[in-house]
């Protein structure tokens, strides 16, 4: 196991969440999962879908973007899963996701988790805590 994971792992036994080892790759060749998300966020419902992703990903094992996944994780929310789908891999959603990549790109994003205040970036889940204090300061 590489610095990164085994870092992951000690991070996960510090905070209490549990972790099952490396999660598979490739995840989402498609950007499925990520249109789905897309979709997601300007209906409302990103932060039930990401959660349910993110633990289908790392503690079921289940690459995120699989379509057989992505229909998964939607009928376990109680979401139509075909009619989302479809909905997800339309040209405006496609869109959509290229013009957020490209607001990430633009403000320097590299990687995740990255949070923004205004046009200053922290990141790194361990940032947070600056995060929020640059932007109390700010205010």
């Amino acid at each position: 196991m590489n610095y990164n994971w085994r870092d992951i792992k000690r991070r996960a036994a510090r905070l209490g969440i549990p972790f099952a080892g490396r999660a598979p790759y490739p995840v989402d060749p498609d950007l499925l999962a990520l249109r789905v998300g897309t979709l997601a966020a300007v209906e409302g419902w990103c932060l039930e879908y990401s959660k349910a992703t993110f633990r289908s990903w790392f503690l079921e094992r289940k690459a995120s973007g699989l379509p057989e996944h992505v229909a998964t994780i939607l009928a376990a929310l109680g979401r139509p899963a075909g009619e989302i789908i479809a909905r997800a891999t339309t040209p405006e959603i496609a869109a959509q996701l290229e013009a957020e990549t490209e607001s990430a790109r633009q403000l320097g994003v590299f990687g995740s988790p990255t949070f923004a205040v205004g046009t200053e970036l922290f990141w790194g889940d361990d940032r947070l805590e600056d995060a929020l204090a640059y932007a109390s300061s700010a205010a």
